[in-house]
């Protein structure tokens, strides 16, 4: 019995929404067109059409509604008569079901609302889509929008967490008396004031006003110059608005606006976990009828690397994203190797199985290094060792794959360390975003570093980022590394935010080199304690780097084998151009090492030594024979030895 009542009292309840028996009573002398009507006609003639257009349009509505109201009557009477019925027979009815077959009177129970007609659009027409309030930001609209005063929301949340669809949601539970009684029955309609004049929406405004039942949202307000003319409105109680917003336009203009977060309360939306994102997955796929194509795998697959990989967009927005690409895929079973391809494609990270190719290079990578970057082995062991980890996923980390801090004299390779490894593991030498870090010197430097950091790394979000000289920027530059190199991720100024968990960090520096040398020692940890007593750079800072390595000063058979390896890459070029090549002897190594060794300036001096020496005298061979039959240059020893 008790169940067949409170059915009855279910069904009481929605003949009363269907009909909308109270709010056609309220409307019974609305005009019944929503479109106003002008004529054509001049002077009185004009005016009398009008107005019998109008009594028309109210009379037209005063029938249609009185015989809606008439109908519901009617309906509530049989359904009195049926409560016998309902008293003894346990009959199940929902109210949440039969809303969804919407309201026959509710359309025709608001006021006219030409502007917003014409403007606007009704949320609740929204593609209807599984909602789950996780953060209960739904239930604080509902509560702001129910005051009396003060009832204003500016909702804040990064783009694709899902602040249209909710507000979808919400619009959907107001038209069906699902929402707070405070706010059943009104509307939720949005302006998009890129399409607007001013006029138009201040015409919005005030009917929305004289309406009281429609609450105005606005999306993305940072997009156009719009709180200065709604400012005049933030005080009537009848104006009611939703605006949206993303998180650095809040900090940066919007918290300041002490007018708007008066008469508004923020309501915070944050992305779903990853359970919670699933589950709108699986709806967006069983709505679009692609369950055959994709199981649960594939999703969870999306969601992991749209996470690690994709950090502009929120969830579910960039998985959903996704989804819709692959369906374009002309297999009929989408897989997870599928999903590796094409986020591979789009953020030029290299995914999936690690190939027999890649392999090798990871197992050889410190091998290969050896044989271009001389002296410095444990340097190239550090780096080796942290891509392996990174790139076989030993540890899911947001951080860097590997972050180093190289100290120690100029010419010893530390540059020459990351060209061959942007070159080796990331696929070549332009996978180096190199920074300067002297032009970094002052305060308002600052913004710009962010912004130019920020776009290269969006660019290349697999590649080496190297800053020379980083003991040179200002400190309020460095403390930002604190961050990338802790979190992996940072903000440009324009809110954006910047991943570097794809990135190998190389910084370098020169600070205290003096130091090695006037106090003949090659001790990492007195140098670090010497950097950090004189201020150079802080503890803090030097402490956030996997690994702190000091390159040391080249000794005089390591300058050897680099001159054989300079003179080897100088044969290469001059073979292909010229068809000639120089006679490489032990000899001619040993007095070049000789004449170029200078341990305060490493391989530089012998790079010129090279270059006055060695190329001069090519030159002069080619000036006088440009095609030599002599494929051989026989250099004498002699004539560089230092005089």
């Amino acid at each position: 019995m008790k169940t067949g009542l409170q059915s009855w009292r279910v069904l009481v309840k929605f003949i009363l929404y269907y009909f909308s028996i109270g709010g056609l009573l309220r409307t019974l002398l609305v005009p019944w067109r929503q479109e106003r009507y002008s004529s054509t006609e001049r002077g009185i003639w004009k005016w009398v059409e009008q107005a019998t257009f109008y009594l028309f349009a109210v009379i037209f509505g005063f029938l249609v509604r009185s015989g809606t109201i008439l109908l519901g009557l009617l309906t509530l009477l049989l359904a009195c008569i049926l409560l016998p019925i309902f008293a003894f027979v346990p009959i199940r009815i929902s109210f949440e079901k039969l809303v969804t077959l919407g309201s026959l009177g509710r359309e025709w129970a608001y006021p006219v609302t030409w502007e917003l007609d014409k403007h606007g659009r009704d949320l609740r027409h929204m593609p209807e889509v599984l909602v789950i309030d996780h953060d209960k930001a739904i239930e604080q609209m509902e509560r702001v929008l129910s005051r009396a005063t003060q009832q204003n929301v500016l909702v804040v949340g990064s783009q694709g967490v899902g602040k249209s669809t909710r507000l979808g949601y919400l619009a959907r539970q107001m038209y069906r008396d699902l929402s707070v009684p405070a706010l059943n029955g009104k509307r939720l309609v949005q302006l998009f004031p890129e399409e607007m004049a001013v006029g138009d929406i201040q015409a919005c405004i005030k009917e929305a006003i004289k309406a009281r039942n429609v609450v105005l949202v606005i999306e993305n307000i940072e997009r156009f110059n719009i709180v200065g003319i709604l400012e005049p409105y933030l005080d009537n109680n009848y104006f009611q608005m939703i605006l949206t917003t993303d998180w650095a336009s809040y900090d940066g203009t919007y918290k300041h606006h002490s007018n708007l977060m008066r008469v508004s309360e923020i309501v915070e939306m944050y992305p779903p976990n990853d359970e919670v994102t699933l589950l709108y997955l699986e709806d967006w796929t069983q709505s679009h009828r692609q369950q055959s194509r994709m199981d649960k795998t594939v999703l969870s697959t999306v969601i992991a690397l749209t996470n690690k990989l994709m950090m502009n967009t929120a969830q579910p927005e960039k998985s959903i994203d996704i989804l819709e690409e692959l369906l374009t895929l002309p297999e009929e079973v989408i897989t997870q190797e599928h999903v590796e391809q094409l986020i591979s494609q789009k953020t030029n990270v290299p995914l999936g199985a690690l190939k027999t190719q890649e392999k090798d290079i990871l197992i050889h990578l410190e091998e290969v290094l050896k044989h271009h970057v001389i002296g410095q082995d444990r340097a190239l062991h550090a780096i080796a060792s942290a891509l392996k980890r990174g790139r076989a996923g030993v540890a899911d980390s947001p951080k860097p794959i590997g972050s180093f801090l190289f100290l120690g004299p100029t010419g010893v390779g530390k540059t020459y360390t990351a060209k061959m490894l942007a070159t080796y593991y990331f696929g070549g030498e332009h996978m180096m975003i190199r920074f300067d870090m002297s032009e970094f010197r002052e305060l308002d430097t600052l913004d710009r570093f962010l912004e130019r950091l920020g776009a290269d790394v969006e660019e290349s979000p697999f590649s080496l980022v190297f800053f020379d000289e980083i003991e040179k920027a200002h400190p309020d530059i460095l403390n930002l590394f604190l961050q990338i190199l802790d979190e992996g991720q940072i903000h440009t100024p324009e809110g954006r935010l910047i991943s570097f968990r794809n990135t190998i960090i190389i910084c370098t520096s020169n600070a205290g080199a003096v130091y090695m040398i006037e106090n003949e020692t090659e001790s990492e940890e007195l140098l670090i304690d010497h950097i950090v007593r004189a201020g150079i750079l802080r503890p803090e800072f030097i402490n956030r780097f996997d690994a702190t390595i000091l390159y040391q000063s080249l000794k005089r058979p390591e300058i050897e084998e680099i001159a054989t390896i300079m003179l080897n890459k100088l044969n290469t070029h001059i073979l292909k151009q010229h068809n000639l090549e120089i006679i490489v002897t032990d000899e001619l190594v040993k007095v070049l090492a000789r004449k170029g060794h200078d341990p305060k300036f490493g391989i530089r001096p012998l790079a010129r030594v090279i270059q006055d020496d060695i190329e001069t005298q090519i030159a002069d061979a080619l000036l006088k024979d440009p095609t030599p039959k002599n494929l051989c240059l026989y250099i004498d020893p002699a004539s560089i030895e230092p005089k």
